[in-house]
């Protein structure tokens, strides 16, 4: 299939309730969408939406280097096997964004038709946010599930601890919850913690520490079950398995793109570990592709998709509508910012 175009629109979609990461207070969550336009008329879109606080890059970054990619790529326009094969770095002689690869490798295999719809009421993990009082109404509205995700280490550590003990009271007993705490803790309070709650209701807990590379210590002495989720999201990202690591939770927008998730996932499974796919605030689209990865990757595991309840709804029917459309769009929640075609 051989490619003909490329266009580039920025979206901006606002949150139902502001969010706050690593010292950035997010009310819109923006990012570009990649449609790359075969010459036989079928087109396929991908993501590129760096996560603040979280991304190596910008979003102004990562379209300077999306825009230099796409004229490389169009350039050898046959180069979709290639992406598909060994991700978007096979076609260019640089390194890339992990959002940039991401877009790159979302936008040929959509092209190449390996995105297959996912139904609408595909399971997920609920992801619990707020104060403890929220976390605890939320839940109660939950219908029954085998695992929630709730993130720690945004509030007093006597709290955290209180409020997992909470739901782990209230939760049936087969009930397990995913902690993510964004190496907010020190060692000795990660310790606590540990000590604090109810391990075998534990599925797992991300990241627990600023210390990071004392993550194997940690596992040896409190035999707490562990998860990789930021260690996963460096250049040229690996990882070593050690005591108490039961799981590797995957965000393809942070750790590398589509090809290297992938690489990941089975990774992890000749390890007999867990893998997790998980979103970073992706739009819709960004979500659909995840789900339609993790439905063939990891049909047995809930991914971490819940994220798309962030946004306010009518936007994001807007944002569903205006993809849908086949003329150029130039509207506040989806705008066409580039586009470039390959020279007869």
């Amino acid at each position: 299939m051989l490619l003909e175009s490329a266009t580039i629109y920025r979206f901006r979609l606002p949150l139902r309730q502001p969010l706050a990461l690593k010292g950035h207070r997010l009310e819109t969550r923006q990012g570009l969408i990649l449609q790359l336009n075969a010459r036989n008329g079928q087109f396929g879109f991908g993501e590129c939406s760096p996560l603040p606080g979280f991304s190596h890059e910008s979003l102004d970054d990562a379209l300077g280097q999306l825009q230099g990619v796409i004229k490389v790529l169009l350039s050898q326009p046959d180069c979709l096997d290639s992406i598909i094969q060994s991700g978007a770095r096979s076609c260019t002689d640089q390194m890339l964004f992990s959002s940039v690869a991401c877009a790159v490798e979302g936008a040929a295999l959509s092209l190449a038709g390996q995105f297959h719809a996912v139904p609408k009421a595909t399971a997920v993990c609920p992801l619990l946010m707020g104060t403890a009082d929220e976390v605890l109404a939320q839940f109660a509205r939950l219908p029954n599930c085998s695992e929630i995700k709730l993130k720690v280490g945004r509030a007093r550590l006597d709290d955290d601890i209180a409020v997992v003990n909470a739901l782990c009271e209230q939760g049936l007993p087969l009930l397990r919850i995913r902690l993510d705490a964004n190496r907010q803790w020190g060692f000795a309070d990660a310790v606590r913690f540990c000590r604090s709650v109810n391990a075998e209701r534990i599925a797992f807990l991300e990241e627990p520490l600023a210390e990071y590379q004392r993550l194997p210590e940690l596992g040896e002495l409190t035999h707490f079950p562990l998860a990789l989720d930021e260690s996963l999201q460096v250049p040229g990202g690996s990882f070593s398995v050690f005591p108490g690591l039961v799981a590797l939770v995957i965000k393809p927008m942070l750790a590398g793109g589509m090809v290297k998730t992938h690489q990941f996932i089975r990774q992890a499974k000749s390890a007999n570990l867990r893998a997790i796919v998980s979103s970073s605030y992706e739009s819709p689209l960004g979500i659909r592709q995840l789900a339609s990865l993790a439905h063939r990757e990891t049909p047995n595991e809930l991914p971490g998709l819940d994220t798309v309840n962030a946004f306010c709804a009518s936007s994001v029917e807007r944002f569903e509508g205006l993809l849908l459309k086949a003329v150029s769009r130039q509207d506040p929640v989806l705008e066409e910012v580039w586009r470039y075609t390959v020279a007869p």
